[in-house]
């Protein structure tokens, strides 16, 4: 998937929890990314964990998403996304998260 496409998606999400407020989602959820490179799953990945009330976090971890040991890994998966970009992408994608966020406040 498009790293633009993700981000939009991530975005659209976290706007809709921000702007609802009479009808808060009541479930917390994780977005899992995961990159590829030469069609391989790379050795690194980030999860946005996302509160009901649109609140959200950002990890980055050195590792395979299927290796990673943290409890945001229990939490409901909202949607599992695998970025066609090598990990060097992966700060640049928060990035533009955040700034994101930052722009529709």
């Amino acid at each position: 998937m498009t790293r633009e496409t993700i981000i939009g998606n991530i975005l659209a999400t976290l706007k809709t929890r921000q702007h609802n407020t009479k009808n808060v989602q009541t479930q917390e959820i994780t977005f899992p990314i995961t990159f590829t490179h030469e069609h391989k799953e790379a050795a690194g990945c980030a999860i946005i964990h996302v509160q009901p009330d649109g609140q959200y976090e950002i990890k980055s971890f050195d590792t395979k998403y299927a290796n990673v040991e943290d409890p945001w890994r229990k939490i409901y998966h909202a949607a599992l996304y695998d970025c066609d970009e090598d990990l060097d992408g992966r700060e640049s994608l928060i990035q533009a998260i955040n700034d994101g966020v930052t722009a529709q406040s």
